[in-house]
């Protein structure tokens, strides 16, 4: 067997015993959809049923295999892959101090016109920053334990038009409650961007009994002195007391640090403000954070900071998913299939994140097949991926040679079932 042999089957083997532990309730034929998919989206490194179905290299019509894989999408994700999933992601987090990052992003669907509850969503990926059709993302990221790579807790597409919707807060703390489960003796800090910076969602981590790092928005205001004060005034009267290095939109600032105790307007416990003077950003010399966690010396303040610069990892899964797996690319028309082709999406990156944790030899030959193709110092599931696809490319049919068949084949990577002819 050839070395490229020895690391294909190997990676069909770590995405079919990965599924397995996943979808063990599953029927035979539901898992091998899952399986399939999984590789179909690590060798094409698209969304796009299409090029799912040319990637598997299946002895069959091309038509029926996209088919297939579309009939078992607009089923929707089972319950039960949901628990085991969030149960899988959770053991790859420290219980203990774990970091969970929230933020959300959009689909753009821009000529888009058959798809299901499509929405006006700002596409933040062009600089005018316009209005165009398409959807809302709501993701909860974790760090993994070793090498602080972000994986999905909760990842949902989701639409202000679709039948049975309630909010952007009502999917928000659902994925709050699906991070913390389980976690009631320990404490996790969830980072936040300027977005959540909303008394319910102070509130909420609060009934969770969970930790926060919240940057704040400019026209907050606090009770201090036994007075409501504008935030950005009050962080005004102080002065740095500590130097350190802050990471605001992926770019390092040298900062000046200090901190105080005060309560936000409609949240009566008291928090920690963060005040970070970057005289660089021109833009933006004052940020400010709130926290919960005790600031009671240099090192505590410092920590709970950096903690910020951790969060342009969320940033940087949604571009990987976007450059890398071309997630807005995919052509399945409604709620339930998008969501279950990001399910799976979300499983391959797993997969990769835990291949980072675990190293060895086969990890880094899928490394050196991608060593000039490192878009990101922050995250390693670009080359990482690219190693793999090269990999899975290496030998021209996985199966066998395509032709004409002669019977109906019930067609998976990972088996090969003939129906009986009557």
């Amino acid at each position: 067997m050839s070395y490229s042999s020895k690391i294909n089957d190997w990676l069909i083997g770590k995405i079919e015993s990965l599924v397995s532990d996943l979808c063990p309730s599953f029927s035979v034929p539901d898992r091998r959809f899952v399986c399939d998919v999984a590789y179909g989206i690590l060798r094409s490194k698209s969304l796009v049923l299409g090029d799912i179905a040319h990637a598997l290299g299946q002895k069959t019509v091309l038509r029926k295999a996209i088919q297939r894989l579309s009939t078992h999408l607009t089923e929707g994700i089972p319950e039960c892959l949901r628990e085991t999933y969030a149960d899988r992601v959770l053991t790859d987090i420290p219980k203990d101090r774990a970091v969970f990052l929230v933020d959300d992003s959009d689909i753009a669907k821009i000529y888009g016109k058959s798809f299901e509850a499509l929405d006006v969503i700002t596409d933040a990926s062009k600089t005018d920053k316009p209005k165009v059709r398409g959807y809302h993302v709501t993701c909860i990221v974790g760090l993994s334990i070793s090498h602080r790579q972000p994986i999905a807790v909760y990842d949902r597409v989701h639409s202000v038009k679709e039948e049975g919707y309630k909010s952007m807060n009502d999917i928000t703390f659902r994925a709050i409650d699906i991070a913390v489960r389980n976690r009631k003796d320990f404490t996790a800090i969830f980072v936040c961007d300027r977005g959540y910076d909303r008394s319910l969602v102070f509130e909420k981590f609060s009934s969770v009994h969970q930790h926060f790092l919240i940057r704040g928005k400019e026209n907050r205001r606090i009770i201090a002195k036994n007075r409501k004060i504008p935030v950005f005034g009050y962080a005004r009267m102080f002065k740095g007391k500590y130097a350190t290095k802050i990471r605001v939109r992926g770019i390092e600032y040298d900062a000046k640090v200090t901190s105080a105790k005060v309560r936000l307007s409609g949240f009566e416990t008291d928090i920690y403000m963060i005040i970070c003077f970057t005289d660089q950003d021109r833009d933006e010399p004052i940020k400010i954070f709130y926290t919960d966690i005790e600031l009671n010396d240099k090192d505590e303040t410092l920590r709970v900071l950096r903690l910020y610069s951790e969060r342009w990892k969320i940033e940087e899964f949604f571009r990987f998913k976007k450059q890398e797996q071309g997630m807005e690319r995919f052509r399945v028309r409604t709620l339930k299939a998008i969501n279950y082709l990001g399910m799976i999406e979300d499983i391959t990156v797993l997969l990769m994140a835990e291949m980072i944790e675990s190293g060895g030899e086969i990890y880094n030959a899928l490394l050196s097949k991608a060593k000039d193709y490192d878009l990101s110092p922050i995250i390693g599931y670009y080359r990482l991926a690219q190693g793999i696809s090269i990999a899975l490319h290496d030998r021209k049919s996985v199966f066998f040679k395509a032709g004409r068949r002669e019977r109906d084949i019930q067609l998976s990577l990972f088996a090969q079932v003939r129906n009986k002819q009557p």
